[in-house]
């Protein structure tokens, strides 16, 4: 019995797509996730760094207005540590 492919299966193909160095093929998958997954962030950034990779910065600049667009943000990095003294430092990283 046929099946539709799920987000799972297009991500897995977009994520090959960076391994191999395929930014055709990863358009062909981020249609379809985009359209089943419009607000996930990673699939955004994934096919942009696929682009970038690529040496096609017109296409990541496009993605990245794209996400303006759309208002999706990655969230922020933070780490953590605590010195031997008790002294706790926190370090943040922002996002797109």
């Amino acid at each position: 019995m046929p099946m539709e492919p799920s987000g799972g299966v297009w991500g897995a193909l977009l994520g090959a797509c960076r391994i191999h160095r395929n930014p055709e093929v990863a358009k062909v998958a981020t249609t379809h996730l985009f359209e089943l997954e419009p607000d996930v962030i990673g699939n955004h950034i994934l096919l942009c760094n696929i682009y970038a990779s690529a040496g096609r910065w017109e296409d990541a600049s496009v993605v990245k207005k794209l996400m303006l667009e759309k208002g999706l943000k990655k969230n922020h990095a933070c780490s953590w540590f605590e010195t031997d003294e008790g002294v706790i430092h926190e370090f943040l990283c922002g996002g797109y």
